[in-house]
């Protein structure tokens, strides 16, 4: 078996790759946990459950409704 070392003569291939190694080790883990993972799935949920809502209720009557009782 062969092993090859990644390098280039070109020192800008190199430069690219420390770069992208930088990056890459400053990333951190986003870990799901029962707490957070709920969050999401409920905003996905009720999204188009929300959308559907909005095109049967006439929101700017509502609106209108709401200001004549407020003010």
């Amino acid at each position: 078996m062969r092993v090859e070392w990644v390098a280039s003569p070109d020192i800008q291939t190199d430069s690219n790759l420390g770069i992208s190694f930088q990056r890459a080790r400053g990333m951190h883990a986003y870990l799901l946990t029962r707490r957070t993972a709920w969050q999401p799935l409920v905003l996905f949920a009720l999204l188009p459950m929300v959308l559907a809502l909005m095109m049967q209720v006439p929101i700017f009557g509502m609106l209108r409704e709401l200001r004549h009782l407020i003010g």
